[in-house]
């Protein structure tokens, strides 16, 4: 658990609690009697035949990274087609930074959410940067609740308008409310937001808002859900990590904490057994994953295991409406919420832009890496998905593909020389056995000579000779005259010490030279077999 600060341990309780802790009370009350009414009409469904699955997809710290939304649309897409009434929750900051501001000022990031109808969101720091009236002209677009338990907001004339303290529904599009119940298969469940302590953020809150301390807040907030009789429970934070396990222990009845804020990456969750388990999750920021949990409850309400995930985004292929959507924003033109753009077409097959050759399947997903496309084997950019042509290397392996991208087996004349790529397209080097014969080939994979080679063979400036494809060594005799050729088979010039004697070979020819030489204007005399004498 991550370390706790001073100003931390203040917000335990201490602080302007009152009015906000009446406002929850308040509610408590006029929710229980709201409860007791409504079970004179129906019976709770009632689950103790078995558990129940809540299953969960989740972001957070988005800043306006637009250009994700068209994958993470495929993504929540296909979740749903598997989980149909899986909830989509967004855990705070949607802009960006006062550094680097939105200029459309939150429109382009409003019409992708609701395009997607998420379920909630809770507010975020950097959601108040460009100021609170355009976060209020945000929130008025949204097609769906936003959530904040601690933030006192009646001293704020764009936001308290906006402000209904009723938890008691499914919370009220372009609204912002404590918390909202949500029934989901025939279960209710409740679901509150918590922000931030000022004191660990970038920069102070406006002035016209003021923070309350978010342990008493949350405590109220599952107090007051369980009084409806709501036994599943769901905090949407935008306080950070070590905050979040924090409140785990802290609070009892959490059962599941979307954290945002500290753009941790949680591949898996974080449980927290406090009595009852709280499990907490998180997805980084900036849209690169996609959050996925599901949850199963006992006929208590408490949690009995989690499965969670994280989706790479860029796994995804853009949905076509909202790329279409994109391509319009990046022309400087803003969507209003709920228009929809013509999609743009599916890229499919065979693409080329700017040169390079793309491949697309039939869902407009970018090939990368090995592929098999009609036979023919073709490796496409890890990163960029650009087919690959000529020499190239992969995980240490020199291959060939051709200018149609397809790789090449077997020999193969490049530039005027010979290489050898095997059935696997690996280019060969060393000493190669192909069809009986073995060939040897060069570390750049060039044919050197092969078991079949007679005769004199020159190989990068350097003289052997062959006997039925065997290199040549020691003494030889040939065509009546003799050579010397080293233990690697090259034929050796000039002048060689041999067994202590000493011997003169053409510089050019290899010849051993016998009788009375001139060498470099100096005159040498040598026996029979070529020894040096004087």
């Amino acid at each position: 658990m991550g370390k706790i600060t001073e100003k931390e341990k203040k917000d335990k309780g201490m602080g302007k609690m009152k009015n906000r802790k009446k406002i929850w009370k308040k509610l408590a009350v006029s929710v229980i009697v709201t409860f007791s009414f409504s079970c004179l009409l129906h019976t709770s469904k009632s689950y103790a035949e078995g558990n129940y699955s809540l299953t969960i997809m989740h972001v957070n710290d988005s800043h306006h990274n637009i250009a994700q939304f068209p994958k993470l649309t495929t993504a929540v897409t296909q979740t749903r087609a598997q989980y149909p009434n899986a909830l989509l929750l967004h855990a705070g900051d949607v802009f960006s930074d006062n550094i680097y501001p939105d200029p459309y000022e939150g429109k382009e990031d409003l019409w992708f959410m609701d395009y997607l109808n998420f379920d909630a969101m809770t507010i975020g720091n950097w959601d108040f940067d460009q100021g609170t009236g355009i976060l209020a002209d945000f929130i008025k677009g949204t097609n769906f609740p936003v959530l904040n338990a601690n933030l006192d907001m009646s001293q704020d004339t764009s936001l308290f308008p906006l402000y209904n303290d009723s938890f008691i529904t499914s919370g009220t599009a372009g609204q912002i409310t404590p918390g909202i119940v949500k029934t989901v298969n025939g279960e209710k469940i409740g679901i509150f937001g918590l922000l931030a302590n000022p004191a660990n953020t970038s920069k102070p809150y406006p002035t016209s808002l003021v923070y309350q301390p978010y342990l008493p807040i949350a405590q109220a907030a599952v107090d007051g859900f369980k009084q409806q009789g709501i036994n599943k429970i769901i905090c949407l934070s935008h306080l950070g990590y070590s905050s979040d396990q924090y409140l785990a222990v802290k609070v009892k009845g959490i059962d599941i904490i979307v954290g945002g804020h500290s753009h941790t990456v949680l591949s898996t969750p974080t449980v927290i057994t406090n009595t009852d388990p709280t499990v907490i999750v998180q997805t980084g920021a900036f849209l690169k994953y996609m959050g996925l949990v599901n949850i199963t409850f006992d006929s208590n309400g408490v949690v009995q295991s989690e499965n969670g995930q994280l989706l790479t985004l860029n796994n995804y292929s853009p949905d076509p409406t909202a790329q279409a959507a994109l391509d319009q924003m990046n022309k400087g033109i803003i969507l209003a919420p709920g228009t929809i753009p013509t999609p743009t077409p599916v890229k499919t097959g065979w693409i080329v832009e700017d040169g390079y050759s793309y491949y697309y399947d039939a869902n407009g997903v970018m090939l990368k890496g090995w592929q098999t496309i009609d036979g023919n084997k073709y490796y496409f950019g890890s990163d960029s998905g650009i087919m690959k042509t000529g020499w190239y290397t992969i995980s240490g392996s020199r291959y060939y593909f051709g200018i149609d991208g397809i790789m090449r087996t077997g020999w193969q004349t490049i530039n005027s020389k010979q290489y050898y790529l095997g059935t696997d397209g690996v280019m060969r080097t060393g000493a190669v056995t192909i069809d009986g014969v073995t060939y040897t080939f060069d570390s750049n994979g060039v044919l050197l000579y092969s078991s079949s080679q007679n005769g004199w063979v020159k190989v990068n400036g350097q003289t052997f000779y062959f006997v039925n494809g065997a290199k040549q060594t020691g003494w030889q005799t040939i065509s009546g005259s003799k050579y010397y050729f080293g233990t690697d088979g090259v034929m050796r010039t000039g002048w060689q010490t041999i067994d202590g004697n000493t011997y003169y070979f053409g510089s050019t020819t290899g010849i051993m030279k016998t009788g009375t030489y001139t060498i470099d204007g100096v005159t040498y005399h040598f026996n029979a077999d070529g020894v040096l004498i004087s």
